[in-house]
């Protein structure tokens, strides 16, 4: 797990805030599989107090990260 200092650092968001979207291209992201099977997922907005709502298919248009199996 990253430490505060380090999420700020490398996303530009604080904890509780990580957008996956707008992060620093070099940045890699990872998204789990499983995702792609949810109705709908919330996602930090960058804002400390408000989320983001999305369709797993609105997701898949506009990841720029990779896919994997990372839960178990």
């Amino acid at each position: 797990m990253a430490k505060p200092s380090e999420v700020l650092t490398l996303t530009n968001y604080k904890v509780g805030a990580v957008s996956p979207f707008g992060v620093n291209p070099v940045t890699k992201q990872i998204a789990d599989n499983s995702i792609k099977t949810l109705p709908f997922l919330f996602f930090g907005s960058g804002e400390s107090n408000a989320l983001i709502k999305l369709s797993h298919i609105e997701f898949l248009k506009a990841f720029r990260g990779t896919f994997a199996s990372i839960s178990s």
